[in-house]
């Protein structure tokens, strides 16, 4: 048996699969890493949380045949995106993404640290200039990295 999948939006994954044998009485079993299952014989599934995930199937038929998979899925990460928004010298970066990440760091290259998550909120120094970020987002042995421009206007610290 054969299962091939195919990634039809963030953490939704398509499913079909091929196997020989009689396809008389056929009852498909998928069962997912996040807990889910589906009786489909080619279910939509979008799974809970980040990956790395995994997906079994189990065929049964009516001649008493049986075969099962499992199927581990890693789709390299792509940034579909990066959302900034600026307000006085605090930046709200949300990075846009399709695929499996297991890391994302955002480098807001004014010499504080790197911050880890896909949604982070900075606070450059009250001097305006135009600061180049970078978004490094890897997984599944895969690194993409992005720069994005955040324009710091002229004006007073943001209070709270």
């Amino acid at each position: 048996m054969t299962i091939n999948y195919t990634l039809a939006g963030e953490r939704t994954y398509k499913f079909t699969s091929s196997f020989s044998g009689s396809h008389i009485g056929v009852i498909y079993e998928w069962h997912f890493s996040d807990g889910t299952t589906s009786a489909l014989a080619e279910p939509t599934h979008t799974f809970a949380g980040l990956g790395p995930y995994f997906a079994s199937l189990t065929v049964r038929n009516d001649c008493g045949g049986e075969t099962s998979e499992i199927l581990n899925l890693c789709i390299p990460p792509s940034i579909t995106g990066v959302s900034v928004s600026v307000d006085g010298y605090r930046v709200i970066v949300t990075v846009n993404y399709l695929g499996s990440y297991e890391h994302c760091v955002i480098d807001w290259n004014d010499g504080s640290s790197p911050t880890e998550g896909i949604s982070q909120v900075h606070t450059y120094p009250p001097m305006p200039r135009t600061y180049t970020l970078t978004v490094t987002l890897s997984g599944c042995g895969q690194t993409v990295i992005v720069a994005a421009n955040v324009a710091v206007p002229v004006g007073g610290p943001i209070d709270g």
